[in-house]
């Protein structure tokens, strides 16, 4: 079942996969996936048992911004932050303790909600998958970082190091 959720002019799209059965004192879970990807990638795992949200809370799965069946959004940049409002926005139409899970950039949105909205998200479960950049399911920093001076050390040449 998918309910639609309206922020900033954009629809986006709140899939339930799992509904709620009554368990006492079990919070829902919203899942967002990585970048790219879209609600779709966590149906089988919720169909095999595979995310293992105890039985009784809701299930569901988010389609951020411009992916899966989400409209793109006219009125913001793409970044976490943007996320992070889709993510509230459904926590809304949720109503109620909800946990977050996400994978790559799903699992940064996830932190960002769960720091701002932590009275009524008291958990956030952070996976590995595509993050910021696009790569792949592990990140890979190779070359891409140069070393930090030593805490205190003069910078040489005036640049920032970690450009």
């Amino acid at each position: 079942m998918m309910v639609e959720v309206s922020r900033a002019r954009t629809q986006l799209a709140l899939h339930r996969l799992r509904p709620a059965t009554g368990g006492a004192g079990v919070p829902a879970l919203l899942l967002l996936h990585e970048q790219l990807g879209s609600a779709d990638d966590w149906r089988e795992d919720v169909e095999t048992g595979a995310v293992g949200w105890p039985e009784g809370g809701a299930v569901f799965a988010l389609d951020l911004s411009g992916h899966g069946a989400s409209q793109w959004c006219r009125s913001s940049v793409y970044w976490p932050e943007g996320f992070a409002a889709d993510a509230d926005a459904a926590l809304a139409v949720i109503d109620g303790p909800c946990c977050a899970a996400g994978r790559g950039l799903g699992a940064y949105v996830a932190l960002l909600v769960a720091g701002a909205r932590h009275a009524s998200v008291p958990a956030a479960a952070l996976l590995p998958g595509r993050g910021l950049a696009g790569g792949g399911p592990e990140p890979d920093l190779s070359g891409r970082l140069p070393e930090l001076p030593a805490r205190g050390a003069p910078e040489t040449d005036g640049a920032d190091p970690r450009v």
